[in-house]
């Protein structure tokens, strides 16, 4: 079928898009326990043992690493999915061991992957990997693993002794002591949270509180944010490639942040104050698309509106200040804005200055290509027509605008739809 697909008299041809990796096949959907003499043993399908029945109990598999917890005589240790009992029965009680990172070959099967495990020795919590290797001594009242439903925070141990907390990594170094009060990790934005946390919804932050002062942890577990209340975030891309977004060391988050008395203004995870707490609001107006490669927060005080400009590097450049009703994009790939003040005009961000003054009622944008593209603007009972780089009024094309009219994929005003169709029959009756 290859050779009939790309034969060159079709003039194209077909590539493989993507390799299919055969699903990991886990050891709970295989195997199954079964009980003899008051014991359990596990077995295959077809009834072959894989083991004796030895075990008062054995526990669930778990997927993420094809472990299980077994018991005998009040001690727990672990067997793999072959029966192997890989951990010795020398614990006083024993959690899911589970892997993270896993990577596979193209057979399905595990190639790399952490292994942990929570254990209980003398009333006391602690971590082990596969080999039985301590990770985190077992001196701890209580452990947590957490893996946050983001790629900025990575995933972590919270360790609690005497009613205090620390964070740990998964290799049991100290990220942050123990003397956090209380924590919590955001992992969907419409997440309720308990009313005593100051903090409304968001997805990225790890938030925890040491007596009276609350912070924010960054994703190097570092604090920041003293006293700011969190309620929208966006995950900026410090790298700007697809292959490191995944690579939470090089993120920062820009979060949108209210003081004490109620004003607005940005931050970043690394505690750069870029747009400072002084505004009513601060909102998202373009973020990195196309040819854009930085952010513009719209941020407003009463009528003032502002426009700041956040590049990768974290400068910060007012690039807009006027009283407005209303700014919105003005078409992706373009650096306009659409500002409403009365009547509508258009501004560029890269010249800082209105390159169409707001006098205007409508605009319609025709971009079927980059080439012909134009601006139509619609003042009283008249209709311009102008360059789209240059602004430079252009002779009126009606093609261009007949095509606009009939293949806008844009909601327009219904003033504006019932001016076009009357300017389209004042056209047709000359």
């Amino acid at each position: 079928m290859g050779e009939w697909f790309n034969d060159t008299q079709y003039l194209y041809g077909f590539a493989t898009l993507f390799h299919h990796q055969p699903p990991h096949v886990s050891a709970s959907s295989v195997l199954t326990v079964f009980h003899e003499n008051d014991k359990q043993g596990l077995k295959l399908a077809n009834g072959d043992k894989i083991t004796e029945a030895k075990y008062d109990v054995i526990y669930d598999f778990d997927d993420s690493s094809d472990f299980a917890v077994v018991k005998l005589h009040d001690k727990f240790g672990y067997i793999d999915g072959k029966g192997n009992e890989f951990i010795p029965l020398v614990y006083d009680d024993a959690y899911d061991f589970w892997g993270s990172d896993r990577s596979f070959t193209d057979d399905g099967l595990v190639a790399s992957a952490i292994y942990r495990g929570i254990v209980v020795k003398d009333g006391k919590y602690g971590v082990i990997d596969e080999k039985n290797k301590v990770i985190i001594p077992c001196e701890w009242d209580d452990i947590f693993y957490k893996e946050p439903d983001n790629h900025f925070i990575p995933n972590f141990f919270c360790m609690e002794k005497n009613g205090k907390t620390g964070i740990f990594d998964l290799n049991g170094v100290e990220k942050y002591p123990p003397v956090i009060d209380r924590y919590f990790v955001g992992e969907s934005k419409s997440q309720e949270l308990e009313n005593d946390y100051p903090v409304e919804g968001f997805s990225e932050c790890l938030w925890f509180q040491v007596e009276d002062k609350w912070f924010y942890l960054n994703n190097k577990f570092q604090p920041y944010g003293q006293g700011l209340v969190v309620r929208k975030d966006v995950l900026f891309h410090t790298t700007w490639s697809q292959e490191d977004e995944l690579d939470s060391d090089n993120n920062i988050l820009l979060l949108s942040v209210a003081n004490q008395d109620g004003f607005w203004g940005l931050i970043s995870s690394n505690d750069d104050h870029l747009i400072p707490s002084q505004y009513s609001t601060v909102d998202v107006l373009l973020g990195p698309h196309g040819i854009h490669d930085y952010y513009i927060f719209e941020v407003r005080n009463g009528d003032l509106t502002e426009l700041f400009k956040v590049q990768k590097d974290l400068s910060v450049d007012v690039i807009f200040s006027d009283q407005c009703e209303k700014i919105t994009h003005f078409g992706w790939g373009f650096n306009i804005i659409e500002v409403l003040i009365g009547k509508k005009g258009l501004y560029d961000l890269v010249k800082k200055r209105y390159v169409l003054s707001p006098e205007y009622d409508f605009f319609i944008l025709f971009n079927l290509t980059s080439e012909d593209a134009a601006v139509f603007a619609v003042k009283g009972d008249d209709l311009h027509q102008y360059d789209p780089v240059t602004f430079e009024r252009m002779d009126l094309n009606l093609n261009d605008l007949d095509y606009a009219i009939e293949n806008l994929n844009v909601n327009l005003p219904g003033a504006m739809i019932s001016w076009l169709d009357d300017f389209k029959r004042r056209l047709s009756s000359h």
